[in-house]
């Protein structure tokens, strides 16, 4: 992961952000992002926002004379009307003025794409229905800033949207795409060509993805095929053969992510809420898979803390106030943090089979202490919370850590005394323990 920067992108002025709450998403890589709230909170607008200003995002740069030198390391693109209008090709956007919050078109739309070595500054006007005028901003704060510029460049390119309403589809319902991915009569030909094209390396790719399929879903052999016309998929498990509305939506979504995701050979997966139609084991099935196929990482919305809490290891929450403004924080940070889990369903961790819960200090502690728990043949009891370090463990926030023992279950707390000497405790520490 090394090769791939770490890429922060704020969003403000854009739909239910604004200039006096901005959203800040961390793309850092190899890690997986969970984005909790309640409906209509802002999850879905920051994953949306990588599929509908995709074109935008892969012409940082611009053409070559579309930018002028400010000062040292420093381009910018002046007022023009923009050749790539937002949302142009992009399901989902009908309106530009989706784009501007509460449709008032009178806020320039705003981002900002940052590296350490570098940050691109986008804003555009709406300049006439359907299309806006757009000015871009370069500061290069190194000298191998153009490289890297073409890296974020191609990492955003190769991002992959998965919307709210998942399913593949059938001849009734035609083919084409939804959002980024293929469905109906067009994944079955894609498939078809896949497995039974002239490519033998093609065949051998179709292979493992229905050999991957088959372990996701705990069969020994899974066959993908189509019918006679090509308008139906087919699934054969274990000799017997069925067509993919027989075995439900569930399974229809899991061959749906994860032939798309492996095909496209995503960067980052950016998935809305991967629960529906999957009982909870499968849920932190699927996820664990696309992160194995994305290159840099996996962000998904959800309205499960539980499942937040089990496979990421950055928690956003999205908050919406009565006028329609959306925030987002770290879960530790989050304002309300015991109405947040109240309402969130804490026990719903109880759904994903969890019988203990183990508090420990950080996000950093989380993947050592699985991999103990695994060891142990513990992980699939055992719930790790982190407590974001001081954020919960301060000595001033009982009500926030009552809301744990709504879980029902035993707590067990594993923290660092953070002792400078045996008689020289740790006050903060103190107060937690008590």
């Amino acid at each position: 992961m090394a090769d791939f920067p770490t890429i922060e992108v704020t969003l403000s002025r854009y739909r239910c952000f604004t200039e006096q709450s901005n959203a800040t998403l961390w793309l850092e890589p190899g890690t997986t992002v969970a984005i909790i709230g309640k409906n209509n909170s802002g999850k879905s607008t920051l994953l949306r926002f990588f599929y509908e200003m995709k074109q935008i995002l892969m012409d940082m740069r611009g053409t070559p004379n579309g930018w002028k030198t400010v000062s040292a390391g420093v381009s910018e693109s002046g007022s023009m009307q923009s050749p790539i209008q937002a949302g142009q090709g992009r399901v989902g956007l009908d309106d530009i003025l989706n784009v501007f919050p509460n449709h008032d078109d009178s806020k320039p739309v705003s981002f900002t794409v940052q590296t350490a070595a570098m940050s691109c500054e986008v804003t555009f006007n709406l300049n006439s229905p359907g299309s806006c005028m757009m000015s871009k901003r370069l500061s290069e704060f190194s000298p191998i800033v153009p490289e890297q510029t073409q890296h974020i460049q191609a990492i955003l390119k190769d991002t992959l949207y998965f919307g709210p309403q998942r399913t593949l589809g059938d001849g009734k319902t035609g083919g084409g795409t939804d959002y980024e991915i293929v469905v109906g009569t067009t994944f079955v030909a894609t498939w078809q060509l896949l497995k039974n094209g002239p490519s033998t390396a093609d065949r051998g790719f179709a292979r493992r993805i229905e050999e991957r399929i088959a372990a996701l879903l705990g069969y020994d052999h899974i066959s993908i095929d189509s019918n006679n016309d090509n308008s139906k998929i087919l699934l054969t498990i274990n000799d017997r053969t069925h067509t993919i509305a027989e075995l439900g939506s569930g399974v229809a979504e899991v061959v749906l992510c994860i032939v798309v995701a492996a095909t496209k050979k995503p960067s980052w997966i950016l998935i809305d809420e991967p629960e529906s139609h999957l009982h909870p084991t499968l849920q932190q099935k699927l996820i664990a898979a696309l992160e194995s196929i994305a290159s840099c990482g996996v962000i998904f919305t959800t309205h499960s803390i539980g499942l937040a809490r089990t496979c990421a290891q950055s928690i956003l929450t999205t908050q919406q106030n009565a006028s329609g403004v959306s925030s987002v924080q770290l879960l530790e940070e989050t304002p309300n943090y015991a109405q947040l889990m109240g309402e969130l369903s804490f026990s719903q961790y109880h759904a994903l089979g969890y019988n203990t819960l183990l508090l420990c200090e950080g996000v950093t502690e989380i993947k050592t202490l699985r991999q103990l728990l695994r060891k142990w043949k513990l992980d699939n009891n055992v719930m790790l919370v982190p407590l974001g370090g001081d954020s919960l463990m301060a000595g001033k926030r009982e009500v926030e850590l009552d809301e744990f023992k709504r879980f029902g279950v035993p707590v067990y707390v594993l923290v660092d005394s953070e002792r400078m000497a045996d008689d020289q405790p740790n006050k903060i520490r103190e107060k937690f323990g008590q």
